[in-house]
């Protein structure tokens, strides 16, 4: 998990909430202080929060409610710097009995990473281990300790201690793992093409590839990161008959070929006249995966129905490992009766270190919010331990080759954009430097355009060049630009040094 993206997501999230189409209802009472307290919080503005909170204690009435105010008040203590005062607080709600043991057991946690970070210490482990095991005979269970754990972890994440907040997780994560989805991703030779292409194919009605195993996505689900601004967002659950539709008429499916991935989600929604002669929101798509299951960063959409319009969020700054969906993933809605159609389209070059050919298996979830609240596949917002999994099917040795033959080419193509680009500012006599361009860079232009000869004719390429070029050339003449800013930092320094 990539704490420090998902701390910031979180803020980003926030002031875009309207923006994305999601209408944040605060509540009112004691309820609504508590909210603002939380948005003060992760501003930083713990002045602000404190008014809140202690507005919220005025009108609080359940013992829960008091006791989450004294974990806020706990929180500001900790972010202005008092952690005595706070470890004060957390103790009275660990040892206040009236309380839920999961409650008093998540103080103990979050007086526990407050001691860490004071002390500038390692978490001590074995003392919540021990604990828990005390609170097993008063009814802890292993899904009440995992759940206890990852609030803690929210809580230090909301004073900006990452590094406490990411031990937490990991304990928790290796105390109780639940079970996730799996699907298996196949290859098909010739998927449909755009919305309309796949709601009038035959892929639709193969049990196989259909995905409709989604819950909904309670309060509950909502609240369990103390931080995650999506407990603002509109899951109040509707009717039963209401849900019961939503999850009948939700569905996913996704199948991949040698140009990329290709998935089709399938929104029911059977007041679609009247919501498109209101002029109202349908709700959304929320869409998240990582390329594997080893920290890799992930990455986040959101299409708006029924009009389809899409917003990419990417948890990373672009480097040689990560690039950009933006101008590069394509999505396509289309209404059809009482069914809302969206496709999305991932071409391979943007993962292309990272292709699942030897049947990998990646972190896939999505949400639907709806009209009826939200439903999710993958367990909740930004938590991927709690997402499904993708399963890919492997490829067969020719079709792999096809993947890397399409690749091959399109990084050839780029390298020679990026490349035009480059020479001619590096060569600029006022712009450039000849010497650098001379020194290094035209050396690396020598090798890279090496294989040029083979790429004029690239249907005649061998299996075997076909995998050389993909190891030895595609690295680099994707990342060209990277590579030459890498050139000119070696230059730069060797002339620092030499100076």
């Amino acid at each position: 998990m990539k704490i420090s993206a998902f701390k910031y997501c979180l803020l980003i999230l926030f002031s875009l909430a309207t923006i994305t189409g999601f209408a944040v209802r605060i509540p009112r009472g004691a309820e609504g202080d508590i909210f603002r307290a939380k948005s003060a919080i992760i501003e930083k503005d713990f002045k602000k929060a404190r008014q809140y909170v202690e507005k919220a204690a005025r009108t609080a009435r359940k013992q829960a409610t008091k006791a989450e105010i004294q974990f806020l008040n706990a929180v500001i203590d900790a972010g202005t710097g008092n952690y005595e005062s706070a470890g004060t607080r957390l103790d009275a709600v660990f040892k206040d009995k009236t309380l839920n043991v999961a409650i008093r057991f998540e103080a103990f946690a979050a007086a526990r990473a407050l001691k860490a970070v004071k002390d500038k210490a390692p978490l001590n482990k074995e003392a919540l281990a021990t604990q828990a095991g005390n609170f097993k005979d008063a009814g802890l269970t292993a899904a009440g300790e995992y759940n206890a754990l990852n609030k803690a972890a929210g809580l230090m994440i909301s004073i900006g201690q990452d590094k406490t907040a990411r031990d937490m997780i990991n304990l928790a994560d290796r105390l109780f793992q639940p079970e996730n989805k799996i699907y298996t991703c196949r290859y098909v030779e010739n998927p449909p093409v755009g919305a309309g292409g796949w709601l009038t194919s035959n892929i639709l009605e193969d049990k196989k590839l259909r995905e409709s195993r989604f819950k909904e996505y309670n309060s509950e689900s909502a609240a369990m990161l103390f931080a995650d601004i999506t407990a603002g967002r509109s899951t109040a659950p509707g009717k039963k008959a209401q849900k019961d539709y939503y999850l009948q008429n939700t569905a996913f499916y996704m199948v991949y070929n040698d140009k990329g991935w290709h998935i089709f989600f399938l929104s029911g929604e059977k007041d679609i006249d009247k919501i498109l002669a209101e002029g109202k929101s349908a709700g959304a798509l929320e869409v998240f995966f990582t390329p594997g299951l080893h920290g890799e960063s992930y990455y986040q959409w959101i299409s708006q129905l029924p009009e389809g319009k899409t917003s990419i969020y990417d948890w990373n700054s672009p480097h040689r490992g990560y690039r950009y969906l933006q101008d590069r993933l394509k999505t396509n809605s289309l209404i059809s009766k009482n069914k809302i159609g969206t496709c999305v389209f991932i071409p391979w070059e943007v993962l292309y270190d990272k292709l699942p050919l030897d049947g990998e298996t990646w972190r896939f979830s999505m949400i639907r919010w709806s009209p009826g609240g939200g439903f999710t596949w993958g367990g909740r917002v930004h938590e991927t331990g709690q997402w499904g999994r993708i399963q890919w099917q492997k490829p067969s040795r020719e079709q792999a080759l096809k993947i890397k033959k399409n690749i091959v080419m399109r990084a050839w193509a780029e390298y020679n954009k990026t490349k035009k680009k480059l020479t001619a500012f590096w060569t600029d006599e006022e712009l450039g430097d000849s010497d650098f361009y001379n020194k290094k860079l035209k050396q690396e232009v020598k090798r890279l355009d090496g294989p040029e000869k083979l790429m004029k004719m690239p249907e005649k390429l061998t299996g075997k060049q076909i995998s050389e070029l993909y190891k030895n050339y595609v690295p680099d003449w994707m990342e060209f630009d990277f590579l030459v800013s890498e050139l000119r930092r070696a230059y730069l320094e060797d002339r620092l040094i030499v100076n």
